[in-house]
């Protein structure tokens, strides 16, 4: 099969698991033409089918579209680490905190003029 030249943007990783519309998948394997994913398998909510797991070819602008389109969710990324528990989000902040943070700022922007 023929490579594109074209630059693309790899969204998947080997060892990925990801879902397009209402079906998980696991990526196998990147190559230079796209991903090896292997479908699990899934029962149609309209229809009653349930489809067995399949290895499939997800060619990289097929992901890019269905990124775009908002069908592509990542469930879990292997090269990604976990997040630190000590760290606490800026959305997180006690209102003993507040006060402190807003104080701090005020003093910044007073000294840029």
């Amino acid at each position: 099969m023929p490579v594109s030249l074209k630059p693309c943007r790899k969204l998947l990783e080997e060892g990925c698991r990801f879902r397009i519309g209402p079906r998980p998948a696991e990526v196998i394997a990147v190559r230079p033409e796209g991903y090896v994913v292997i479908w699990d398998e899934w029962t149609d909510p309209k229809t009653g089918v349930v489809n067995d797991p399949v290895h499939k070819f997800l060619n990289y602008p097929r992901v890019e579209t269905e990124n775009s389109h908002g069908q592509l969710v990542i469930i879990s990324r292997p090269g990604m680490k976990d997040a630190d528990l000590s760290y606490i989000p800026r959305h997180w902040r006690t209102h003993k905190e507040l006060p402190g943070c807003l104080s701090e700022k005020l003093v910044r922007l007073e000294r840029r003029s």
